[in-house]
């Protein structure tokens, strides 16, 4: 038997691969996770387009790993993951279970947020580390996109998602926490003038790229989450024509 842990990309069921298609058919049992990005398609779409029934499983289910290696012994198991299936480490980290058990594992990639920003303009190998904006009031997100600044880097921050006590955060309510924690490190890390660029649905047909100052992209619409946000570091100016573009 084998456990498979699958990619369904940015737009799902359209952006399935077909091996990832192929091992959903062969799967007794297919689970999605969708705690760490939100699922665009409803899940009733996803039922009809795989011809499955799929079967949302807690984050408490999926970290303690224990039933579904069980399962995996006696079934084909597929996971699916929107975007790609290992950028979150708990996914990771149920891989090296099920290779411990002693259990044939499939991973299936797809195109994930760090593809879909490059429809930003922005150069891909100039990013720095990813930076993760929670709910709560931390200090770290401003000293790692600081750092990024430092070397030149451009700042994926990644919002955090809907959760007990708290809905998907927006773009909105980021750029108000940034200008938060720059009125306590007072490092002109994030200015009146900063340019900054919010993203929402990468990779859908509604998606929306807006680039512009803090008060811009506090006024502007960009419907519903998921939204991340960019922090330019220093720009080609290939990268500065593109951005342009992007200035409604």
């Amino acid at each position: 038997m084998a456990f498979s842990i699958i990619g369904l990309g940015l737009n799902p069921p359209e952006d399935i691969t077909l091996r990832g298609l192929n091992l959903i058919k062969k799967a007794k049992k297919v689970y999605l996770e969708s705690y760490t990005n939100k699922l665009q398609a409803g899940l009733d779409k996803l039922n009809k387009a795989f011809s499955k029934e799929i079967i949302l499983i807690s984050r408490q289910l999926l970290e303690e790993t224990e039933t579904l290696v069980r399962e995996a012994r006696e079934l084909n198991v597929a996971l699916l993951v929107l975007g790609d299936p290992l950028l979150a480490t708990t996914h990771f980290e149920l891989l090296l279970r099920m290779k411990q058990a002693k259990i044939k594992v499939n991973v299936i990639h797809n195109a994930s947020i760090n593809e879909a920003i490059l429809d930003t303009g922005l150069q891909g190998y100039k990013f720095g580390r990813t930076v993760s904006l929670p709910h709560e009031k931390a200090s770290s997100p401003y000293d790692y996109i600081q750092k990024n600044k430092a070397a030149g880097l451009h700042t994926l921050l990644l919002l955090d998602v809907e959760r007990p006590g708290f809905d998907y955060m927006t773009i909105k309510q980021a750029v108000i926490r940034l200008q938060e924690l720059e009125a306590k490190k007072k490092q002109k890390l994030i200015t009146n003038s900063s340019l900054l660029i919010g993203c929402s649905a990468l990779g859908s047909p509604r998606q929306i790229l807006f680039a512009g100052t803090p008060a811009e992209l506090i006024e502007q619409e960009f419907g519903a989450p998921p939204h991340c946000l960019i922090i330019p570091g220093e720009l080609h100016f290939l990268e500065t024509e593109a951005i342009s573009l992007l200035k409604h």
